[in-house]
Protein backbone atom coordinates (compact mmCIF):
# COMPACT_ATOMS: atom_id res chain seq x y z
CA UNK A 1 0.00 0.00 0.00
CA UNK A 2 1.32 3.30 -0.49
CA UNK A 3 2.03 5.63 1.51
CA UNK A 4 -0.99 8.10 0.03
CA UNK A 5 -3.27 5.15 0.26
CA UNK A 6 -2.58 4.98 4.07
CA UNK A 7 -2.62 8.69 4.71
CA UNK A 8 -6.42 8.66 3.12
CA UNK A 9 -7.54 5.69 5.50
CA UNK A 10 -6.26 7.79 8.36
CA UNK A 11 -8.11 10.68 7.46
CA UNK A 12 -10.92 8.51 6.68
CA UNK A 13 -10.45 6.99 10.42
CA UNK A 14 -11.13 10.61 11.83
CA UNK A 15 -7.03 11.63 11.03
CA UNK A 16 -5.59 14.46 9.53
CA UNK A 17 -7.40 15.38 6.09
CA UNK A 18 -5.74 15.09 3.08
CA UNK A 19 -6.72 16.34 -0.24
CA UNK A 20 -7.19 13.71 -2.95
CA UNK A 21 -6.39 15.13 -6.27
CA UNK A 22 -8.31 13.35 -8.41
CA UNK A 23 -11.44 14.24 -6.52
CA UNK A 24 -10.82 17.74 -6.09
CA UNK A 25 -10.98 17.82 -10.71
CA UNK A 26 -13.56 15.38 -10.27
CA UNK A 27 -16.73 17.95 -11.17
CA UNK A 28 -14.85 19.22 -14.73
CA UNK A 29 -15.12 15.96 -16.35
CA UNK A 30 -18.99 15.76 -15.33
CA UNK A 31 -20.62 17.48 -18.68
CA UNK A 32 -24.17 17.71 -17.65
CA UNK A 33 -24.98 19.95 -14.61
CA UNK A 34 -25.22 18.31 -11.09
CA UNK A 35 -25.54 19.03 -7.64
CA UNK A 36 -22.65 17.46 -5.89
CA UNK A 37 -22.07 17.45 -2.06
CA UNK A 38 -18.74 18.70 -0.75
CA UNK A 39 -16.86 16.67 2.25
CA UNK A 40 -20.56 15.43 3.55
CA UNK A 41 -18.23 13.19 6.12
CA UNK A 42 -15.69 15.63 6.99
CA UNK A 43 -16.12 19.50 7.07
CA UNK A 44 -14.75 21.68 5.01
CA UNK A 45 -14.17 24.44 7.35
CA UNK A 46 -12.72 22.38 10.27
CA UNK A 47 -9.28 23.80 11.48
CA UNK A 48 -7.32 20.97 10.65
CA UNK A 49 -8.17 21.98 6.96
CA UNK A 50 -5.44 23.76 5.21
CA UNK A 51 -5.66 26.80 3.42
CA UNK A 52 -4.26 25.61 0.74
CA UNK A 53 -6.53 22.77 -0.25
CA UNK A 54 -9.77 25.36 0.60
CA UNK A 55 -8.43 27.89 -1.84
CA UNK A 56 -8.05 25.25 -4.94
CA UNK A 57 -11.21 23.54 -3.61
CA UNK A 58 -13.10 26.92 -4.19
CA UNK A 59 -11.32 27.38 -7.96
CA UNK A 60 -12.78 24.33 -9.03
CA UNK A 61 -16.32 25.47 -7.70
CA UNK A 62 -15.98 29.18 -9.06
CA UNK A 63 -15.04 27.43 -12.78
CA UNK A 64 -17.32 24.95 -12.99
CA UNK A 65 -20.52 26.80 -12.73
CA UNK A 66 -22.72 24.41 -14.55
CA UNK A 67 -23.10 22.69 -11.05
CA UNK A 68 -24.25 23.43 -7.83
CA UNK A 69 -21.84 22.60 -5.29
CA UNK A 70 -23.43 21.95 -1.54
CA UNK A 71 -21.55 22.87 1.54
CA UNK A 72 -22.28 21.75 5.43
CA UNK A 73 -20.16 22.80 7.62
CA UNK A 74 -20.37 23.13 11.62
CA UNK A 75 -18.33 25.93 11.76
CA UNK A 76 -20.19 28.81 9.91
CA UNK A 77 -17.37 30.98 11.52
CA UNK A 78 -14.78 29.96 10.02
CA UNK A 79 -16.08 30.54 6.11
CA UNK A 80 -13.59 33.11 4.64
CA UNK A 81 -13.74 34.26 0.66
CA UNK A 82 -10.47 33.35 -0.47
CA UNK A 83 -8.92 35.40 -3.58
CA UNK A 84 -8.81 35.15 -6.38
CA UNK A 85 -12.39 34.24 -5.93
CA UNK A 86 -14.71 37.53 -6.07
CA UNK A 87 -15.37 39.25 -2.97
CA UNK A 88 -19.44 37.51 -3.05
CA UNK A 89 -19.29 33.45 -3.06
CA UNK A 90 -20.48 32.19 -6.39
CA UNK A 91 -24.15 31.66 -6.86
CA UNK A 92 -23.69 28.02 -7.78
CA UNK A 93 -22.06 27.47 -3.72
CA UNK A 94 -24.92 26.57 -1.75
CA UNK A 95 -23.71 27.14 2.26
CA UNK A 96 -24.82 25.35 4.51
CA UNK A 97 -24.84 24.99 8.50
CA UNK A 98 -25.52 22.01 10.25
CA UNK A 99 -27.82 22.26 13.73
CA UNK A 100 -28.82 19.86 15.73
CA UNK A 101 -30.76 22.03 18.97
CA UNK A 102 -31.54 25.56 19.78
CA UNK A 103 -28.17 26.36 21.42
CA UNK A 104 -26.35 25.21 17.83
CA UNK A 105 -28.81 26.72 15.82
CA UNK A 106 -28.75 30.32 17.54
CA UNK A 107 -24.95 30.14 17.34
CA UNK A 108 -24.28 28.41 13.67
CA UNK A 109 -27.30 30.73 11.90
CA UNK A 110 -25.93 34.17 13.17
CA UNK A 111 -22.42 33.04 11.55
CA UNK A 112 -24.00 31.76 8.27
CA UNK A 113 -26.08 35.00 8.01
CA UNK A 114 -23.26 37.12 7.94
CA UNK A 115 -21.40 35.23 4.77
CA UNK A 116 -21.53 37.23 1.85
CA UNK A 117 -23.76 34.02 -0.23
CA UNK A 118 -26.35 34.31 -2.50
CA UNK A 119 -27.60 30.66 -1.20
CA UNK A 120 -27.74 29.61 2.44
CA UNK A 121 -29.02 26.24 4.03
CA UNK A 122 -29.99 24.04 7.14
CA UNK A 123 -29.69 20.44 7.86
CA UNK A 124 -31.24 20.20 10.88
CA UNK A 125 -29.75 16.37 11.16
CA UNK A 126 -29.82 14.65 13.42
CA UNK A 127 -32.74 16.56 15.03
CA UNK A 128 -32.42 16.53 18.70
CA UNK A 129 -34.69 19.04 20.54
CA UNK A 130 -37.24 21.34 19.26
CA UNK A 131 -36.37 24.03 17.11
CA UNK A 132 -37.04 27.92 16.47
CA UNK A 133 -35.77 29.22 12.82
CA UNK A 134 -38.29 31.57 11.77
CA UNK A 135 -36.70 34.86 12.35
CA UNK A 136 -34.01 33.26 10.24
CA UNK A 137 -36.17 32.28 7.24
CA UNK A 138 -37.56 35.64 7.00
CA UNK A 139 -35.76 38.02 4.67
CA UNK A 140 -33.91 41.46 6.43
CA UNK A 141 -35.78 44.80 6.25
CA UNK A 142 -33.57 48.02 5.65
CA UNK A 143 -34.33 51.02 7.82
CA UNK A 144 -36.83 52.59 5.37
CA UNK A 145 -38.77 49.21 5.26
CA UNK A 146 -37.92 47.88 1.75
CA UNK A 147 -36.01 44.78 1.02
CA UNK A 148 -32.81 44.70 -0.14
CA UNK A 149 -32.57 44.34 -3.84
CA UNK A 150 -28.98 43.15 -3.97
CA UNK A 151 -29.09 39.11 -3.34
CA UNK A 152 -25.65 38.98 -1.41
CA UNK A 153 -27.03 41.35 1.48
CA UNK A 154 -30.34 39.31 1.62
CA UNK A 155 -29.89 37.64 4.92
CA UNK A 156 -31.76 34.46 4.87
CA UNK A 157 -32.30 31.05 4.68
CA UNK A 158 -33.25 29.33 1.47
CA UNK A 159 -33.62 25.57 2.18
CA UNK A 160 -34.19 23.63 5.11
CA UNK A 161 -32.97 19.92 5.59
CA UNK A 162 -34.29 17.82 8.45
CA UNK A 163 -33.43 14.43 9.60
CA UNK A 164 -34.14 12.34 12.84
CA UNK A 165 -30.37 10.38 14.09
CA UNK A 166 -29.54 6.75 12.42
CA UNK A 167 -27.21 4.66 14.03
CA UNK A 168 -28.19 1.59 17.12
CA UNK A 169 -28.03 4.22 19.51
CA UNK A 170 -29.43 6.85 18.02
CA UNK A 171 -30.98 9.80 20.21
CA UNK A 172 -35.02 10.71 20.54
CA UNK A 173 -36.18 12.81 17.62
CA UNK A 174 -40.14 13.60 17.74
CA UNK A 175 -42.30 14.21 15.13
CA UNK A 176 -43.98 16.67 16.84
CA UNK A 177 -40.47 18.50 16.50
CA UNK A 178 -40.10 18.03 12.79
CA UNK A 179 -43.63 18.84 12.08
CA UNK A 180 -43.07 22.14 13.95
CA UNK A 181 -39.97 23.09 11.30
CA UNK A 182 -41.76 21.88 8.43
CA UNK A 183 -44.98 24.40 9.55
CA UNK A 184 -42.19 27.22 10.13
CA UNK A 185 -40.85 27.05 6.95
CA UNK A 186 -44.33 26.82 5.41
CA UNK A 187 -45.48 30.07 6.84
CA UNK A 188 -42.12 31.73 5.42
CA UNK A 189 -42.05 30.20 2.25
CA UNK A 190 -38.55 28.36 2.40
CA UNK A 191 -38.03 25.02 0.81
CA UNK A 192 -38.27 22.24 3.16
CA UNK A 193 -37.26 18.24 3.09
CA UNK A 194 -37.35 16.00 5.43
CA UNK A 195 -34.97 13.31 4.51
CA UNK A 196 -35.64 10.40 7.19
CA UNK A 197 -37.86 10.24 10.39
CA UNK A 198 -38.50 7.82 13.27
CA UNK A 199 -41.05 5.20 13.09
CA UNK A 200 -42.62 2.78 15.68
CA UNK A 201 -38.33 2.84 16.73
CA UNK A 202 -37.13 2.79 13.27
CA UNK A 203 -35.27 5.46 10.84
CA UNK A 204 -38.00 5.33 7.94
CA UNK A 205 -36.76 7.26 4.72
CA UNK A 206 -39.42 5.81 2.27
CA UNK A 207 -41.66 9.68 2.30
CA UNK A 208 -45.01 7.16 1.68
CA UNK A 209 -44.74 6.08 4.91
CA UNK A 210 -44.46 9.06 6.66
CA UNK A 211 -47.56 11.21 7.99
CA UNK A 212 -49.21 13.19 5.21
CA UNK A 213 -48.26 16.90 6.97
CA UNK A 214 -44.15 15.49 6.65
CA UNK A 215 -44.35 14.21 3.04
CA UNK A 216 -42.55 16.99 2.28
CA UNK A 217 -39.54 17.01 0.18
CA UNK A 218 -38.66 20.65 -1.61
CA UNK A 219 -35.95 22.15 -3.32
CA UNK A 220 -35.20 25.95 -3.49
CA UNK A 221 -36.34 27.93 -6.63
CA UNK A 222 -32.56 27.95 -8.37
CA UNK A 223 -33.94 31.25 -10.40
CA UNK A 224 -34.77 33.08 -7.21
CA UNK A 225 -31.35 32.98 -5.65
Amino acid sequence: MSRFSSEVRAAKSGGEPVLIEKELWAPRKIKNPARIGVQFMGDLYHESTQLVDRKNIALVMAHTKQHTFIILTKRPENIIVIDPLPKMIPQNIWLGASCENQKYADERISHLLKVPAVARWLSLEPLLGPIDIYDSLIPVHLPDGKLTADKYHTQTIQWVVIGCESGPKRRLCKLEWVQDIVEQCGAAGVACWVKQISIGGKVETDIAKFPKELQVRELPDAKAM
